[in-house]
């Protein structure tokens, strides 16, 4: 995501210091509504945040301490007298006794700390946070804030399906990420709940723009971005479908973790209105807003859209990263061959490919081999070591991987039968032998390798050939190279 220049940083503003890298996602959260989670330690302005909002937007809100509040005060009371007569209740509403703090018509709401609910208080969130209803009755919110800080006492793991219902997670800015100047200006803002008897004595001044000017400002960029939508749709729309079909698919076949249908909505919908609102906030015409400025808005978008910061099952921040590396050219109408070796499912064929690469990256590498040592199969991870190997000189594998190869073949090819004895057990000795390669042990292997499956000879009958496949020692990378071609090709 771009930046955000000086004259836009709105949150910068509202005394919200040190996440302008936000700015635009959480600009489109209030574009779009639906509900955020925001994820970090306490005192980092989390609560804040979603106050100033409100404040700014002139909304009506509503804070909620999860771990507290009971359910009750937060939907109301049974009212008895309506209950009895028909004629007092309100068409279509379940007759309450509301408190100041029931839900029922605040636009924006903020549910704090909720890893503290128990499972069945989280249950109860859920069609709140998925479409701000409660039991098919809108509440009138248009926004949800939730937040949760992780890894403290007394808390709950997250329900997936609750998990599901959230747009973004969002981990917040600590002060280990803040410049000095950012510390800095934190330590000068003026915070009322901080210091709640020092309005009782002078009167205190803010040194931010007035809320009335920010309020102004935020509701100019996001009126005239709504306008944008249907035009940022038909420039960009099919190129960010095209992407996420194919983030998805590879995200499913790096880690087997299937991306649900509206997560998929959700994305697009972010990426769609994040680039609505940066071309008003950045004063760039739809037509002009750059490719990469494209890719680097979807990348923004699909980090914070798995909840890989909230400790459930989530793709990696890593895994994210890589996926969205093999199709961040489909944004960019640029063919990308790091798609080829991801979305190829026979780690043999993924090996090859990527042996093919002279660019290849570190990540890319240990994505494939991840994949490789996850396979079920010993003589497919068999047949892939020896093929990344086939090169002298190619040092694919670290030790620790190496190790961990032979323990695979070992595992699989012992407990499966899907190789014979002698050649599991000579395919272990050549990746043994392959973690402190030397020119001599490398051939003499990889002859003993080559003989054995191409001859499906007893260990001591082709003994006694050793000496003469050695002679021909030169020749033997182009035998491999042709008998993993024979293989790929069956």
């Amino acid at each position: 995501m771009q930046p955000a220049t000086k004259k836009t940083k709105l949150l910068d503003d509202l005394g919200i210091i040190g996440w302008s890298s936000l700015e635009i996602p959480l600009l489109s959260f209030l574009l779009t509504g639906g509900s955020i989670l925001l994820v970090g330690p306490h005192g980092i302005a989390k609560t804040r945040l979603a106050k100033r909002l409100a404040e700014v937007l002139g909304v009506t809100f509503a804070q909620y301490d999860a771990s507290k509040n009971v359910w009750e005060d937060i939907v109301g009371f049974p009212d008895p007298a309506k209950l009895m007569d028909a004629s007092l209740r309100e068409d279509g509403k379940f007759p309450r006794i509301e408190t100041p703090n029931t839900i029922w018509g605040k636009e924006l709401l903020l549910v704090d700390e909720i890893n503290r609910c128990t499972p069945e208080t989280q249950s109860k969130w859920l069609e709140v946070i998925l479409s701000q209803t409660l039991m098919n009755e809108s509440t009138g919110a248009r926004w949800i804030i939730s937040a949760m800080n992780p890894g403290y006492a007394g808390t709950f793991p997250l329900d997936l399906a609750l998990v599901a219902r959230y747009t973004y997670f969002i981990p917040a800015p600590t002060s280990k990420s803040l410049t000095d100047e950012e510390i800095e200006t934190i330590l000068l803002l003026n915070n009322k709940d901080e210091t709640p008897a020092l309005g009782y004595w002078i009167e205190t001044q803010q040194s931010v723009e007035s809320t009335e000017e920010l309020s102004s400002s935020i509701r100019s960029i996001l009126s005239d971005a709504s306008l944008l939508l249907g035009d940022v749709d038909k420039a960009f729309g099919r190129s960010v479908r095209n992407y996420l079909i194919a983030f998805t698919r590879t995200i499913l076949s790096q880690t087997n973790y299937e991306t649900d249908l509206r997560r998929l909505r959700m994305m697009q919908r972010s990426i769609l209105s994040c680039l609505a609102i940066g071309s008003v906030v950045f004063d760039t015409p739809i037509e002009d807003i750059s490719t990469e400025t494209i890719a680097q808005v979807a990348k923004s978008i699909v980090l914070l859209s798995y909840p890989w910061v909230v400790g459930v099952d989530s793709p990696t921040h890593t895994q994210i990263m890589t996926a969205h590396a093999a199709h961040h050219n489909v944004l960019m109408n640029v063919a990308n061959p790091s798609a080829e070796i991801l979305n190829q499912t026979n780690p043999t064929i993924a090996i090859k490919l990527l042996m093919a690469r002279v660019d290849r990256s570190i990540t890319l590498e240990r994505t494939v081999m991840t994949r490789l040592l996850g396979h079920s199969d010993g003589r497919i991870i068999a047949i892939a070591a020896i093929c990344a190997t086939a090169r002298a000189g190619t040092k694919l594998f670290d030790v620790t991987t190496l190790n961990m190869i032979v323990s695979k073949i070992r595992e699989a090819c012992y407990s499966t039968n899907t190789l014979r004895f002698e050649s599991a057990q000579t395919m272990e000795n050549i990746v043994n032998t392959i973690i402190s390669v030397t020119p001599t042990t490398y051939y003499d292997t990889l002859s003993d390798w080559l003989f054995l499956v191409e001859n499906h000879a007893d260990i001591n009958a082709y003994g006694e050939l050793l000496p003469r496949l050695r002679e021909r020692r030169e020749s033997i990378p182009d035998k491999i190279h042709g008998y993993v071609e024979a293989f790929l090709g069956r």
